[in-house]
Formats: structure tokens, C-alpha cells, sequence
């Protein structure tokens, strides 16, 4: 029986996939209510977990005042040197904070990317764009939020209807690897092809 690659509404995956970029741009006036949320949320919960101890918990984070705070604790694209970053009126709407328990083994971080990426696949549906965040002032957020001290923050996701124009390009090597943006504001992001990632099929 052949399989056909689609989601209800006729969505093919592979194409929501191309469309889940991280968007560092947004429309702020645009928000995102609790209720989106926690739907969001719940494709996370209802993903695959190692050995199924399910460790991540979440912080939802979209009134304004904490949003605000939030952003002054980002860090957007530092390697994009010559970028300032989000301007006013182009922040984020709204924050997911994923926290795993200090003692979590490694295991735990491939429960991290399995929930991001279910979250933001679910956000994507719905007309909303996404940016994982890694580089963020954990200690502050910490004790804004006053998470508990067993806790640590491992990731941020982004959250908002994205303004950004977000091309995916194929490298020619796998050294032109590096994001960018140009004169007209539209981020490059090179992909590697998809030959250079298969290894020989070899054996003994």
C-alpha cells in the first residue's frame, strides 16, 4: 500500500518541515493566547520521551510585562555581526521556557529536541513562526520566574506570526555552512545536500 506523506487538511509534512525556520522577526501587535499555548505544549506531551520518564517541564509566557523581560534576556543570531537584532514592534508575542531536572543525564536532551520540535511543527500549522533560543540569560530568568532550584532552563522557543522572509539555499561545500542576511533584510540559510550527509554503503 503506498503511503502518503500528509497531514489532515492536505499539508504535506515535508512541506511544514520547510516552513519551520527559526524567524527572528515578528509581528507583535499579533498575540498568542495561553489556550495556543498549552496546545502547543501538548503535542510535546504526547511525543516520544526516553525511557518515557518524561522530565521536561514548561513555562508559558505571554502577557506582555514578562514577555518584555524575557526578550531583554535573549540573545538573537550572534553571528550575524552587522544585525541588531529584533527592532520595536518586531518582538516575539509569546515564550515557551523548557526546564529539565539538574540531574537529568544526557538522555534528557534528546527529550528537549523531540518536545521543541513538536511544539514548533504545531505552531507552524497554525500560521505561527518559531526561534529555539540557547543563548539566554538562564540566572535571570531563573529567579524572575522563580523556577525551582532543582530545575535548570535548557531552552527558550519563540513564539509569533513571523515577518520574516526566510530562504533555504544548498551549499556547494560543506564549509558554506553559515547563515546571513542581505541588503533586503531576507536570512540564508544553507542546507547541505542531501548526497553529502548519506555515507557509502559499506561493509566487511
Amino acid at each position: 500500500m503506498k503511503t502518503v506523506n500528509r497531514l489532515k487538511g492536505g499539508i504535506m509534512l515535508l512541506d511544514l518541515i520547510k516552513r519551520n525556520r527559526s524567524y527572528r522577526r515578528f509581528d507583535e501587535s499579533k498575540r498568542i493566547s495561553r489556550e495556543e499555548l498549552l496546545n502547543f505544549v501538548n503535542a510535546a506531551r504526547l511525543s516520544s520521551s526516553a525511557r518515557n520518564l518524561q522530565p521536561l517541564r514548561y513555562r508559558l509566557v505571554y502577557k506582555k510585562e514578562e514577555c518584555d523581560f524575557v526578550f531583554s534576556n535573549l540573545h538573537f543570531a550572534r553571528s550575524l555581526q552587522n544585525w541588531k537584532g529584533p527592532q520595536e514592534g518586531e518582538h516575539p508575542a509569546a515564550y515557551i521556557i523548557l526546564l529539565l531536572p539538574k540531574d537529568a543525564g544526557n538522555m534528557q536532551y534528546i527529550d528537549t529536541g523531540i518536545a521543541a520540535q513538536s511544539i514548533t511543527l504545531s505552531a507552524v500549522e497554525k500560521g505561527y513562526g518559531c526561534c529555539m533560543l540557547g543563548s539566554v540569560e538562564k540566572e535571570e530568568l531563573h529567579s524572575y520566574f522563580m523556577f525551582p532550584i532543582d530545575r535548570e532552563i535548557v531552552l527558550v522557543i519563540a513564539l509569533g506570526v513571523p515577518i520574516d522572509q526566510v530562504v533555504l539555499e544548498e551549499t556547494k561545500n560543506s564549509e558554506d555552512i553559515e547563515y546571513w542576511r542581505d541588503e533586503n533584510n531576507v536570512h540564508h540559510t544553507p542546507k547541505l545536500k542531501l548526497e553529502d550527509i548519506i555515507l557509502p554503503e559499506h561493509h566487511h
